[in-house]
């Protein structure tokens, strides 16, 4: 039994081992032929697509238009050779005449798909230009028929993607892209005209904040877009109804206003002219106010005073119309018979007041003609006994005037003979002048009379009238 059991033991370990090494060799071998067949695979594929790539240059040699090159053409010798030398190292390095004699194009699975190479999402990528991963597609020449794979970063995507024709991706109609924008901006997609494919969306804004710039006179801005210089962040202006005054030299009232967030406007105030209205305050002062910047000023009433009567005046203010309702007596602080304020005349009982003045041809009392020869004679009728009255007759004083006072010396009458020597102009209407004293009080009238109290007057006529005489007829 012991025996038997160390056999079994022995036997059990050589199986364990046996098994163990199967297993290794079986795993050496699957992955030895996975790697094979994959390469393979892989090989199979180039091939495949290389044969597509030489058929469709086939049919584009006969007909371009149904058969244009698929892929994104490398429109330069400089990119060709950039990519070359850092992802395809397996090329001659003779880059430049390699490109020279072929059409070369990066070929990803959509573009392998179009010239009929399926599965081949199983051995390439989607060429993104705008992707984050590395990626692999195939380089071909549509010339020669040669492919070749390789794998590209975004580093490297990016390095050559000026010298990339996108335009060259052709859909599955066969018409090349006509693309509206060489590549997207903030607001619009790239996208073909033809077709409506869109190959890039919209970007959108970039902003970066700034100071608050005006726009107009109603906005502003406080961002920017770094790509397409865009404004954001607009904005109404703000405290527009805020109103600072200002006053010119001249004394005219103006003010403006700004937004207090971007200083609008720029350069030169807004001046507007106030909309001023006057304020009565008190019986001495009133204050100009603006109705819309609001500033004021006090100062004291501009005065008017109107007559009322022969003791009293009233005032207003020329500027805000205020009316002060108590009369005010009439001032004569120099004594000349007139109002300081209304300039009324200021007749006081102690002056005499001439009631009655008429001026008359003494030797024509109901003409209003005076010639060489006639007396003009004028009267005056005082409410009080006068004398040394100063009288004047059509400039002429007391050297060519003669004087009669009545007994009560409350009438008086002045006389004056048109002579040869008195010079008068032919159709003048004499003027006269009176003014007289108060027996008893000794006060003249305040202004001397210059009209008759009757509207009667005298106008002097030069040529004399001529008689003419009739033959008496003989009967």
């Amino acid at each position: 039994m012991k025996n038997s059991k160390g056999i079994t033991m022995a036997s059990l370990i050589i199986v364990i081992t046996a098994i163990v090494l199967l297993s290794t060799m079986a795993i050496g071998f699957g992955y030895r032929y996975l790697t094979k067949t994959k390469q393979v695979n892989k090989e199979a594929f180039v091939e495949v697509l290389s044969s597509a790539v030489t058929k469709r240059e086939s049919s584009y040699s006969v007909n371009m238009s149904s058969y244009p090159r698929l892929g994104f053409y490398i429109k330069d010798a400089e990119t060709f050779k950039k990519l070359v030398e850092k992802y395809v190292p397996s090329l001659p390095h003779n880059s430049d005449l390699l490109y020279e004699r072929g059409q070369w194009y990066i070929i990803d699975n959509i573009t392998a798909e179009k010239l009929g190479v399926k599965d081949s999402s199983r051995f390439i990528d989607v060429y993104d230009m705008t992707g984050t991963e590395k990626i692999t597609v195939a380089l071909a020449d549509y010339v020669s028929g040669s492919v070749i794979l390789f794998t590209i970063d975004q580093e490297g995507i990016e390095e050559i993607k000026e010298g990339i024709d996108e335009s060259k991706i052709e859909p599955t109609d066969g018409h090349i892209h006509d693309f509206n924008l060489p590549a997207a901006t903030c607001t619009e997609d790239r996208k073909c005209l033809i077709c409506g494919f869109v190959v890039q969306t919209a970007l959108g804004h970039l902003y970066t904040n700034g100071a608050a710039t005006p726009i107009d006179d109603e906005f502003h801005f406080r961002k920017t877009c770094e790509r397409c210089g865009a404004k954001g962040g607009i904005e109404r202006h703000t405290n527009l109804d805020k109103y600072t005054f200002y006053k010119s030299g001249d004394g005219t009232w103006y003010h403006y206003n700004g937004c207090s967030v971007c200083g609008w406007p720029e350069g030169a105030r807004n001046y507007q002219r106030c909309d001023t209205y006057w304020e009565s305050l008190s019986d001495t002062e009133h204050a100009l106010r603006c109705k819309i910047c609001e500033h004021s000023e006090v100062s004291n009433h501009t005065l008017k005073y109107i007559y009322v009567d022969k003791e009293y005046h009233e005032y207003l203010c020329t500027d805000c119309g205020f009316v002060k309702i108590n009369f005010e007596v009439h001032e004569d602080t120099n004594n000349d018979h007139v109002c300081d304020k209304c300039d009324a005349e200021m007749i006081t009982s102690d002056s005499p007041v001439l009631e009655s003045v008429t001026l008359k041809n003494k030797n024509f009392p109901d003409s209003k003609y005076i010639t060489k020869g006639e007396t003009a004679v004028l009267t005056f009728k005082s409410d009080k006994a006068m004398q040394d009255a100063v009288v004047k007759i059509g400039g002429y004083g007391d050297e060519k005037l003669h004087y009669t006072y009545s007994a009560d010396r409350y009438t008086c009458t002045v006389e004056l003979t048109i002579s040869e020597d008195i010079v008068l102009n032919q159709n003048e209407k004499l003027s006269i002048s009176i003014n007289c004293q108060s027996v008893s009080t000794g006060k003249w009238i305040v202004n001397p009379i210059t009209a008759t109290s009757d509207g009667s007057y005298l106008i002097f006529d030069s040529i004399p009238p001529t008689a003419e005489y009739i033959l008496k007829g003989k009967y």
